[in-house]
């Protein structure tokens, strides 16, 4: 029984792990850098005509990625390839940030990625 337990417990703390898509290596740093900028923003984000806060936006690219699986093999493959636009309608996805205007998400994300390789 305490066996069972264990794996249990075990299970638990691997499906996490296991559950997120995230690539590996720069790729993966690059990725979590542009999802916590996203986070940390007091931006509200655009899709499909309707506006979410950043954390929203942030589990819902988060969900897009996991589906994506192995598509994404590079930053710039989840930028062009979840982060950027719908899916469903192909629409692209808008950021509002405070001071700024509105912009497309690839372009922000984009301009956020080349400052984190000139920084890194």
């Amino acid at each position: 029984m305490l066996k069972k337990q264990f794996w249990y417990l075990g299970a638990l703390i691997v499906l996490p792990l296991v559950a997120e898509a995230m690539p590996e290596g720069v790729p993966g740093k690059e990725i979590n850098f542009l999802l916590g900028k996203i986070g940390q923003s007091n931006c509200k984000f655009e899709r499909s005509g309707s506006w979410y806060d950043a954390a929203t936006a942030v589990d819902h690219l988060k969900m897009k990625l996991d589906k994506a699986g192995d598509r994404v093999k590079t930053t710039e493959d989840f930028i062009q390839g979840v982060a950027s636009k719908s899916y469903l309608s192909g629409k692209p996805y808008h950021l509002a940030c405070p001071g700024q205007p509105v912009m497309e998400s690839g372009v922000w994300l984009n301009a956020a990625l080349k400052q984190y390789r000139q920084s890194h």
